[in-house]
């Protein structure tokens, strides 16, 4: 067999169409919708880690509720402890949080809350540039929690 005839067999084989990509929510319910493809990670501002979030619109959604969870690798998402850090009707956010690894949890609610979305987020590393922090800011700082905590040396 020569090329020609090598090249007519391989590009005459009719395979049909390519398949139809699925929607974020497949299938679709609007009155309980899901968040889809779920994304995180952690950047840091001046010396505090922040938290970017993004997934898909849900279709019908209301609003959005996100969660963070310092515990749910080890005790599992059923036993963690779960701190709102954003309700809104963005699908996206930033927030600061604490630097640890976190499981994140989103749900988007319509007439009914829709199933909740999951990704886990390594702790970042912080590095603090010289001359951030002013050895004097922190003696301000000490001396007026010191009032605060002592009124009557004031």
């Amino acid at each position: 067999m020569d090329r020609a005839e090598s090249a007519e067999r391989v590009h005459a084989t009719d395979i049909g169409s390519p398949p139809i990509l699925p929607t974020a929510q497949f299938p679709e319910n609007s009155r309980a919708p899901a968040v889809a493809f779920l994304q995180a990670t952690f950047r840091q501002g001046i010396a505090e880690p922040i938290l970017d979030a993004t997934w898909w619109p849900a279709p019908g959604a209301r609003f959005y509720t996100a969660e963070v969870s310092y515990d749910a690798r080890t005790v599992g998402n059923d036993d963690a402890s779960w701190i709102k850090i954003y309700e809104g009707t963005e699908n996206k956010f930033s927030q600061v949080v604490d630097r640890a690894d976190l499981r994140l949890r989103v749900q988007a609610t319509a007439e009914r809350s829709g199933a909740r979305s999951f990704v886990d987020v390594d702790a970042p590393t912080i590095v603090i540039a010289p001359g951030t922090v002013d050895p004097s800011s922190l003696d301000q700082g000490l001396a007026e929690s010191a009032l605060v905590a002592n009124p009557e040396r004031s």
